[in-house]
């Protein structure tokens, strides 16, 4: 399953970017190390997965290039099942 930074910040892919800001200040005080300090370095782990994941969607220009890779990760995986498919398919018509 293809993870993407939206994913990371729990918005749909069309959030505004309020709605991402808001995500991210969310996120980021939950897993502030600070917050956690029974588990700081699982904190800091996701801590800079949201960072990345906010790095990218705040600037529209990184956002629609990641948009666009998302797309190109659908399109590959949707062609890679219906292959997979194909191959099923032609392995019982020659049984």
């Amino acid at each position: 399953m293809l993870v993407t930074h939206y994913d990371n910040l729990q918005v749909k892919r069309n959030a505004s970017q309020e709605v991402i800001r808001g995500a991210y200040k969310h996120l980021s005080q939950k897993w502030h190390p600070d917050k956690n300090p029974e588990n700081t370095d699982e904190a800091e782990r996701i801590l800079k997965i949201i960072n990345a994941a906010y790095d990218v969607l705040s600037d529209l220009t990184r956002r629609k290039q990641h948009d666009e890779w998302i797309k190109e990760q659908e399109s590959y995986e949707n062609a890679s099942k219906s292959d997979k498919y194909e191959t099923i398919d032609n392995i019982d018509a020659a049984v």
